[in-house]
């Protein structure tokens, strides 16, 4: 059975209630909970961290994995200065999440920043990428774990793009894709949309030549699909809202997402938060979005396995 990861804000949280807010998902059914990149920073850097979670993991009966891996500069694949530093944390998060996890995907970016705000090639910066993986993937067999490419809205991480660099490699036995419903959904055309629905960001910060759409993105990604992140949004801004608050056909993509061939698990990636954030105004009602909720309609309403 392909297991349902639920994430949630634990760098959020003090560390001394940390099994606390566990137990509130082992007291709703839930076994298997997602690593956060926050997590994983800690992991390598803070042995008493690890410890923690592992003694948690252990007394409550849940299973950490499904991580999102390091992300951002200087930590995208396609990071072209601080490459030494890139390498050293990704290839020691791999060991951390296959020596103490036994983990089976590992989800990475190829990065916007450098691209969208340095203004430097795509065709270089795939080069980048590929070069990171080359020295990724032989750490990534070594721990069992499936490198999991994610699409999101910018050229350098685009379905189209990705599904490029994954050609590369030929279909490599430990190199996979992660479709995230959000992204697909903010790059898709739809009846709907118009061109000032989008926030001034996706015009300034990711698309210097207006906003490109790409729809298809599942059905050209998913023979490689390994694992996906299951959020909503209003089909122009990264909401990671609840699926149901935003504009997503979930009885037309579940079933489609579920029958990708190779698909290991499955993760929640929401944002937990109510207000305004970076992305723009969260549809979660006030105080956020709770445990409960989230259990409720990922169980329940879109019907995942217990």
């Amino acid at each position: 059975m392909k297991e349902l990861y639920f994430n949630y804000y634990w760098d959020k949280i003090p560390d001394s209630l940390l099994p606390r807010a566990v137990r509130e998902f082992v007291d709703s059914g839930v076994t298997h909970l997602a690593i956060t990149e926050e997590m994983l920073h800690r992991f390598i850097h803070e042995p008493a961290y690890l410890a923690l979670v592992k003694q948690i993991s252990a007394l409550q009966g849940v299973t950490f994995g499904a991580p999102h891996g390091l992300a951002g500069r200087p930590w995208d694949l396609n990071e072209p200065y601080e490459r030494k530093k890139m390498l050293s944390e990704h290839k020691a998060a791999l060991d951390v999440c296959g020596g103490e996890f036994g983990v089976r995907t590992y989800t990475v970016h190829p990065g916007a920043w450098w691209h969208c705000i340095g203004h430097l090639d795509v065709d270089m910066l795939r080069e980048n990428t590929i070069r990171t993986l080359e020295e990724l993937l032989p750490v990534a067999e070594k721990n069992r774990i499936i490198i999991a490419v994610e699409n999101s809205f910018e050229p350098t991480n685009s379905a189209k793009e990705i599904c490029a660099i994954a050609d590369h490699f030929g279909g490599h036995p430990w190199l996979g894709l992660n479709y995230d419903t959000g992204h697909a959904n903010c790059m898709a055309s739809a009846p709907w949309k118009v061109p000032s629905g989008y926030p001034d960001y996706q015009y300034t910060s990711w698309w210097q030549n207006g906003i490109i759409t790409e729809d298809g993105a599942l059905e050209r990604m998913a023979a490689r699909v390994v694992t996906c992140h299951i959020p909503d949004n209003d089909g122009y801004r990264d909401l990671h809202a609840m699926p149901g608050d935003g504009t997503i056909d979930w009885d037309d993509l579940l079933p489609r997402l579920k029958a990708c061939p190779n698909m290991i698990e499955y993760q929640t990636e929401l944002n937990f938060d109510d207000g305004e954030g970076w992305a723009g105004m969260s549809p979660a009602p006030a105080g956020g979005y709770s445990i409960r909720r989230l259990v409720d309609v990922f169980r329940n309403k879109l019907g995942f396995d217990k």
